[in-house]
């Protein structure tokens, strides 16, 4: 088995990792951050350059010192503003390479030549520490937040120095390397923007709408109001004693016509017929799911639109079965346009939670969700997609992409296509009457269900990328031991927090996976998690 339990997982780059960079889902623009130089300088090779080593080193024992030097070149960022940026390192593979101090980042000079540079001629650096990470294990990726040091584009040079009090020197990855190179990630968001905020009281459902704006068609509501309009959301309207200084959430930044959706629908929200680029501000909404209301929020027409906020609370007995709720059929959104995103959704008590059908190219990021009867996340329509930055905490199956006969006969095939998910938590929850015998009742199925999953050369799911998770089992599903695994594709640096007896009971890929028995990994996470997204899921319920 692949438990790694003997090389210690630091809590400190688990933690760190993902404070920093779960958070770059909150308004990612085109910001690019390229690490363009990266070279070590030691004091006992005063002379010697090492600018084509592939390894990178930080050593503070007196007489063999060592200092990285990194140059990072920031472009894309223009008129946004920098929201997070991180220095993301790779501790290197051998089991010295770690560290109890990953080192500080210092601000440096720029004007050195990789090539070039030495311990006799390296400059003076920075006394002030922009950022630091605590202890690292081998094949760890720390994290060191710089988001106070980015501010736009340019040119950035830092120093890394060890922090060792035992004299501990951290080997790291160099952009020679053939595993994850340095890498800086940058999260912006638009500037913010003086907008006008007007309030008004309904209480009967009503709807204007431009003469561009989508069609929609809507069940009975309870204290619920629907405005269309195709008025941009970043222009700046100043009245006299009543302006207020907002942020546009980049869902809303479009020039597509807007739908505002507030109050409590124990109908659906059906509009098949959405204007391409429409915008649907949801965050004040919350949607009934129940038996007689399967799809709360079911979409289709032209691409490029956006939901931002809503919850989906269904109202299904919890005690049910996977039969009892796999047999109605139901989700809680289900969508058919392409280039469709999902921005800070709270979904809880559903059988799947995303249904992405068709059009391919959808994205859902920061999305919450919670018990989850069956599928988090159904793409058995085999689309392509990306998944960031989200939290899903008790699923059934974590993410499907099995089509059905009917769904092959139709010709849906993802074997060109790519499904991306990172940055993301991942749960999976034993749930009453699980599709198979289990000696208290209760069970749940893998992670991934797979077409053909012991044949990956002939199945029509879609290539899978899994960057910066984190997935947590405390036992077999009742799919068996061997569907508890992975299916083929792109991993890098995922975290497996198993809290079942003995070792994980699939294989995993050694050089991409933690596998840790400490559930302090997975609470911590869930906790940053929570704390950095309770203030974007405006009216979002955080409990069930």
């Amino acid at each position: 088995m692949n438990d790694r339990r003997g090389s210690t997982l630091s809590l400190a780059v688990v933690g760190g990792l993902f404070a920093l960079l779960l958070s770059r889902g909150v308004a990612s623009g085109q910001a690019v951050g390229l690490v363009e130089a990266d070279v070590s300088v030691r004091e006992d090779a005063p002379a010697t350059n090492f600018g084509a080593a592939s390894l990178l080193v930080a050593d503070s024992t007196p007489g063999r010192q060592a200092v990285t030097f990194l140059r990072v070149r920031v472009s894309g960022v223009g008129g946004l503003r920098v929201t997070a940026a991180a220095l993301r390192l790779q501790v290197a593979t051998p089991a010295g390479a770690g560290s109890d101090s990953g080192g500080a980042l210092h601000a440096a000079p720029c004007g050195w030549d990789e090539l070039a540079l030495t311990w006799q001629s390296r400059p003076a650096v920075d006394a002030q520490v922009l950022a630091r990470v605590g202890p690292v294990a081998h094949k760890a990726i720390a994290a060191f937040d710089l988001g106070d040091a980015i501010g736009g584009d340019g040119v950035y040079c830092f120093a890394l120095v060890s922090e060792s009090p035992s004299g501990d020197d951290v080997t790291y990855i160099g952009r020679e390397g053939k595993l994850s190179a340095p890498e800086l990630r940058i999260a912006t968001a638009l500037a913010t923007t003086t907008t006008v905020v007007t309030s008004s009281t309904s209480t009967s459902s009503s709807s204007s709408t431009s003469s561009t704006s989508s069609t929609m068609t809507t069940t009975s509501t309870t204290s619920t109001s629907f405005s269309t309009t195709t008025t941009p959301t970043t222009a700046t309207t100043v009245l006299a004693g009543s302006t207020t200084t907002t942020t546009v959430p980049p869902c809303l930044s479009g020039d597509g016509p807007l739908v505002t959706l507030t109050g409590t629908l124990s109908g659906a929200y059906n509009s098949q017929s959405l204007a391409a680029g429409t915008r649907i501000d949801a965050r004040a909404a919350t949607f009934l799911a129940s038996p007689t209301n399967l799809y709360p929020i079911s979409l289709g027409g032209a691409g490029g639109c956006c939901l931002l906020g809503g919850t989906v609370l269904g109202q299904y007995d919890r005690t049910w079965t996977w039969s009892q709720m796999h047999g109605i059929n139901n989700a809680g959104i289900a969508f058919l346009n392409g280039d469709f995103t999902i921005d800070g959704l709270r979904v809880d008590d559903v059988e799947d939670g995303i249904r992405p059908r068709q059009g391919g190219g959808f994205t859902v990021r920061n999305a919450w969700l919670s018990y989850v009867r069956d599928d988090c996340v159904e793409n058995d329509h085999l689309q392509d997609g990306l998944i960031d930055d989200s939290l899903l905490d008790g699923c059934y199956v974590a993410f499907s992409a099995r089509p059905s006969p009917s769904i092959i006969s139709s010709g849906y095939d993802g074997r060109n296509k790519l499904w991306t998910i990172r940055n993301t938590l991942v749960r999976l929850e034993p749930m009453p009457g699980p599709d198979g015998p289990t000696p208290d009742g209760l069970g749940h199925g893998g992670f991934f269900k797979w077409h053909l999953w012991g044949d990956p050369v002939n199945s029509l799911s879609p290539k899978l990328a899994l960057h910066d998770n984190v997935f947590l089992a405390e036992r077999v599903g009742v799919v068996g031991a061997d569907r508890m695994g992975i299916p083929p594709g792109e991993l890098l640096e995922c975290v497996m927090v198993w809290l079942g007896p003995g070792d994980f009971p699939a294989p995993l890929p050694a050089e991409c996976f933690t596998v840790t028995t400490d559930r302090a990994v997975w609470d911590n996470a869930v906790a940053d998690w929570v704390a950095r997204h309770l203030s974007r899921l405006d009216g979002a319920k955080t409990q069930p």
